[in-house]
């Protein structure tokens, strides 16, 4: 792909320009479809902040292993629709985000940060431990629980 590095605003850096500064692995831009999803979402205006956080969680489940998307790319396409606490900070505490709160509820079910990230990281120790990771983003995984130090 080709990904344009258009600036956000004037006199910001565009989106590939963050990405290359961060070493964020960039796959073919900001997500629309997540935008989209979030954009139907908020119309509906039914959905709490957990639901938002589920469905954000949800759409990273369905296009990281189809590599349609960047985690990054991902996270940005939900940037204007989430709360302050719950945005990208573009560092990388950014994965600690996915699921802050101790658990998510949401169409009468409860969903605890325990058992997301002992799923999520018994994912990560089969696949992704093994990647060469920058030092600080290996150091989040290891201070998750998701990898061994």
């Amino acid at each position: 792909y080709s990904i344009p590095d258009r600036e956000f605003k004037q006199g910001t850096a565009g989106f590939k320009t963050i990405a290359d500064g961060l070493g964020y692995r960039v796959v073919s831009g900001p997500s629309a479809t997540m935008a989209g999803m979030y954009g139907v979402s908020s119309l509906q205006n039914h959905m709490n902040r957990d639901a938002l956080v589920a469905l954000r969680i949800t759409m990273l489940a369905w296009m990281l292993p189809l590599d349609d998307h960047s985690f990054f790319e991902i996270l940005l396409g939900a940037q204007s629709y989430l709360e302050d606490n719950d945005r990208v900070a573009f560092d990388v505490n950014d994965v600690k985000k996915l699921f802050s709160s101790e658990s998510l509820s949401f169409g009468g079910r409860t969903f605890t940060k325990e058992k997301f990230w002992s799923q999520a990281g018994g994912w990560f120790k089969s696949r992704a431990c093994d990647i060469p990771y920058k030092d600080e983003g290996k150091q989040v995984l290891i201070e998750l629980g998701m990898c061994d130090s």
